[in-house]
């Protein structure tokens, strides 16, 4: 009977806290003893981060370590779709023609020469 008399005079005092401090002004005693603990709970709050850091570290490599895991088995089964067969190389690519068959625009693209250069002047 004590317990619900105290959890009932706690919650009451709790949303009689919140109206007020939703109604009252930005500046005023209640936002002063707000100020004044928060800057108490201060230390507390800078030392559970402190704790916690490590441990978030070590999930977010775990979580990272998963999704690299996963991204390599996509990319691999990418790779085995794009060769044919039973994972035999394709053939290496034709070579592309050397460079001294290209030119240069004078705005820095490159273009291809269709026929050997003119000699006429």
């Amino acid at each position: 009977m004590v317990r619900r008399l105290v959890l009932a005079v706690l919650v009451v005092g709790a949303l009689a806290l919140l109206t007020i401090s939703f109604r009252s002004p930005s500046s005023g005693a209640l936002h002063d003893v707000q100020s004044a603990g928060a800057a108490g709970l201060r230390p507390f709050q800078v030392a559970a981060e402190r704790v916690a850091r490590p441990f978030r570290d070590v999930y977010g490599y775990f979580s990272g370590l998963a999704g690299a895991k996963a991204e390599n088995e996509k990319l691999k089964k990418e790779l085995r779709d794009w060769r044919p067969g039973d994972g035999e190389p394709r053939r290496r690519a034709p070579r592309r023609r050397p460079a001294a068959a290209c030119s240069t625009s004078s705005r820095g693209r490159r273009i291809r020469r269709t026929s050997a250069p003119s000699t006429r002047r």
